[in-house]
């Protein structure tokens, strides 16, 4: 009986995480144009592949004086969210779904699902592309996938 509720609990709560990452990542202003060159001209700027970049831009705004302190503040917000929001990831999906107990097919979810969003935000404007968002996302579900091998919970599966 306890386990039943407790995968009932760990459903819910995946539910509620994945609502929460959808207005996050989503819900916000986004920028829209009917027009398709407007609209492609957009895709091509929120775009970036470079890996580590971003971070790497973000790290030299902490070191730098010339920055602001709000510019530190959001580059420790982007660092620091970035991992922060997909950690309970890697606690909720193999504790809801037992199947994804092993660490490669849990790495190809999370791939997918990160990549997923980053494609999402980009299309329907309301955000950008950027590499380091996936490898920081991935960064924070592989420290809470970790964290859930460890605990007892994995262990009694």
């Amino acid at each position: 009986m306890i386990k039943k509720q407790c995968k009932i609990l760990s459903f819910i709560l995946l539910i509620t995480y994945s609502i929460l990452i959808i207005l996050v990542t989503l819900c916000r202003k986004h920028y829209w144009t009917g027009n398709p060159t407007l609209y492609w001209d957009y895709i091509k700027r929120n775009v970036q592949l470079v890996p580590l970049k971003t971070v790497a831009e973000m790290f030299n705004s902490l070191i730098d004086n010339t920055f602001s302190v709000n510019a530190r503040i959001l580059a420790i917000a982007n660092i620091g969210g970035n991992i922060a929001m997909m950690f309970p990831s890697g606690i909720l999906i193999p504790l809801t779904f037992p199947r994804i107990k092993s660490f490669s097919l849990f790495v190809a979810c999370m791939l997918t699902i990160i990549t997923s969003i980053e494609l999402i935000q980009l299309f329907t404007m309301a955000g950008s592309f950027d590499i380091d968002d996936i490898l920081l996302n991935f960064v924070g579900a592989v420290l809470g996938f970790w964290a859930f091998s460890k605990s007892k919970w994995y262990l009694s599966r």
